[in-house]
C-alpha cells in the first residue's frame, strides 16, 4: 500500500563545529545545499525542528533506533531517500567522511507519519495519519487546531491525546474527529451550537455531548458551519447553523447543539455541507439536496424554494461522490462525468456563462475522479493526472503564479501526475508524486511551509516525502 512518509528532523544535537564549513560539499543533489540549511529552527522550549534533504554522503555509515530496540533502515545509492519501515520515533546517528578525509557526525531524532486523510477548513488543515493521530496546522484563533492554545502553526504539529481516532473533519473554524468507538470529539468555535456543550473557544479535543450514545461509522466530509455524522445502519445525524433549512431537518434556526436525526427515506453514505443546505448521497447512489436555493444549489429553477428536508433530486442515477460549497454544488456519476451547478461568478462552478444561477446540473468534465468545493474556489482532479481549477485567483490560488481573474478553468498540469487537491478559502494544497505543493494565501502558515506570508503565488515544496499518498477519492 502505497503511504506518505514525512520527515521532520526534531532536536538536532550535535555538530563537528570546525567542519561545518564544510559539510556542505559531502551533498549532492539537484540543489546543493549550504550550511545554513543544515541549521535548526528553534521553536520554543529548546526543541528544534528543520527539514533535511539527505544528499550523497561520502563513506556515510549510521545506526538507526526506534524507543522499542533497532530497527533496520535503508537508503538509496545515492543516499537521497531514507526508508523507514513503520511510522514512529526513530534515533539516527549519522557519520560521514569526505574525500578530503574530514569528517561530520550528528545525532537527529526523526518522527515518521503516513496520513491516510487530510482535510481543511478556512485557514486551517488536519492530517489523520495511520496510526490513528492527528496533526494540525495554519490558522488557530479560534483553538481549531487542538493544541491547547490560540497560537497559529506554521508546519504540521501533532496533537497531544491518548486517543486514537479513524476520520476527521472540519468546518470553518471547528474540527471534528471520531474516534475508535464511533464517538465524535470536537475543538475550536462553538459558532452555531457546532461543539454541543463546550465552551464558546475549545482548544484541545473534547467528547461531543451525545447523551443518546450514538455511535458513528463516518464524519460528513465537510462542511461551512454545519456538521453531521453516519451511522453504521446509514442514519444521518446533524448539528449547527439551521438557518433556511441547513441543517436539513425541518427547521429555520441558526443555533442547533444537540444531534439531530435528518429524515429522509434512503440510507446515508455520504453527507457534505455547504453554507444553508448540502447534499446526500444515499447508498443507492441517488441524490438528496436540502436547504436553500438562492443560488440553484437545490437544481431547481425556482429560486424561491426552500428544502427544509432531503428532498430527492429527480432523474440522477449512479452517482458516486458529492461535494457542497458556500453557493455550488458538484458531482459525480459513475462513468467520471462531473457536473456542477449553483453561483457561475467569477466562474465558481466552472461552467459558462460566468454570470448568474446555473440551476441545472451541468458537465464540467468527462474524465473526474474527485470534486472539490472550496469556499471561492473550486476543483476536479482528471484520471490523467491534472487538475481542473476555477473561481476566485486573488491570491494566486488557481495555480497561475499571479493574480489575474479567469473567466475559463485552468488545467494545473505538473507533468508527474497529481493524486489528490485540497482548498482552503484562498489557498491550495496539492500532493503529486512523493511531494505536496501549496499556493495561494499563505497567512498564518495555512500551506504549512514554515511560512506565513500572506501572497504565495508559486508552487512551494513544503514537505520532505519520501513516499507515496494513497487516499480514497470519495
Amino acid at each position: 500500500m502505497k503511504k506518505i512518509l514525512i520527515l521532520f528532523v526534531i532536536l538536532f544535537i550535535s555538530v563537528a563545529y570546525g567542519l561545518v564549513e564544510e559539510a556542505h560539499s559531502f551533498f549532492s543533489s539537484s540543489k546543493e545545499l549550504s550550511a545554513m540549511e543544515l541549521a535548526p529552527i528553534e521553536l520554543n522550549g529548546g526543541v528544534y525542528q528543520t527539514q533535511i534533504f539527505i544528499g550523497e554522503l561520502y563513506n556515510m555509515n549510521f545506526n538507526a533506533y526506534v524507543k522499542s530496540g533497532y530497527t533496520n533502515i535503508t537508503y538509496d545509492i545515492d543516499g537521497l531517500d531514507l526508508i523507514f519501515p513503520y511510522p514512529d520515533d526513530y534515533v539516527v546517528e549519522y557519520h560521514a567522511t569526505s574525500p578530503q578525509g574530514a569528517s561530520v557526525s550528528f545525532t537527529l531524532n526523526i518522527t515518521v507519519w503516513s496520513f491516510k486523510k487530510i482535510v481543511t477548513g478556512n485557514n486551517h488543515t488536519l492530517g489523520l495519519s495511520t496510526t490513528g493521530k492527528i496533526w494540525s496546522w495554519g490558522l488557530n484563533d479560534l483553538g481549531q487546531l487542538g493544541l491547547g492554545d490560540t497560537n497559529n502553526r506554521l508546519i504540521p504539529t501533532m496533537i497531544n491525546t491518548n486517543t486514537l481516532f479513524k476520520d476527521i473533519s472540519a468546518t470553518s473554524q471547528s474540527s471534528f474527529a471520531l474516534d475508535e468507538s464511533g464517538h465524535v470529539w470536537c475543538w475550536g468555535s462553538n459558532e452555531y451550537g457546532l461543539n454541543g456543550s463546550a465552551p464558546s473557544v475549545q482548544s484541545t479535543p473534547v467528547l461531543r455531548s451525545n447523551p443518546n450514545n450514538y455511535i458513528f461509522s463516518r464524519l460528513a466530509t465537510n462542511g461551512i458551519d454545519t456538521m453531521g455524522a453516519i451511522t453504521a445502519g446509514g442514519d444521518l445525524y446533524a448539528w449547527g447553523n439551521g438557518t433556511r433549512g441547513g441543517l436539513g431537518n425541518g427547521v429555520d434556526s441558526a443555533n442547533n447543539p444537540n444531534m439531530t436525526k435528518i429524515n429522509f427515506s434512503g440510507q446515508a453514505q455520504i453527507v457534505s455541507f455547504g453554507r444553508y443546505g448540502g447534499l446526500i448521497l444515499d447508498r443507492n447512489f441517488e441524490v438528496w439536496a436540502f436547504g436553500t436555493n438562492e443560488k440553484g444549489e437545490l437544481g431547481l429553477s425556482d429560486l424561491t424554494i426552500k428544502n427544509r428536508v432531503p428532498t430527492k433530486m429527480s432523474g440522477w442515477y449512479d452517482i458516486i461522490s458529492v461535494e457542497a460549497g458556500i453557493h455550488s454544488r458538484m458531482m459525480i456519476d459513475n462513468y467520471h462525468t462531473a457536473f456542477a451547478w449553483g453561483d457561475t461568478t467569477n466562474n465558481l462552478i466552472g461552467v459558462s456563462p460566468n454570470t448568474g444561477t446555473k440551476y441545472t446540473p451541468t458537465m464540467v468534465t468527462n474524465s473526474a475522479l474527485s470534486v472539490i468545493c472550496g469556499v471561492n474556489h473550486n476543483a476536479i482532479l482528471k484520471d490523467d493526472g491534472t487538475a481542473l481549477l476555477f473561481g476566485r485567483n486573488t491570491y494566486g490560488q488557481l495555480g497561475t503564479y499571479n493574480t489575474n481573474t479567469y473567466n475559463t478553468n485552468i488545467t494545473f498540469d505538473t507533468g508527474f501526475g497529481i493524486e489528490q487537491v485540497y482548498l482552503l478559502e484562498n489557498s491550495t494544497l496539492i500532493y503529486v508524486q512523493d511531494e505536496m505543493y501549496g499556493f495561494g494565501r499563505g497567512s498564518y502558515g495555512v500551506l504549512g511551509n514554515n511560512n506565513d506570508a500572506s501572497a504565495q503565488h508559486q508552487q512551494l515544496n513544503f514537505w520532505a516525502i519520501r513516499s507515496n499518498l494513497n487516499l480514497p477519492l470519495i
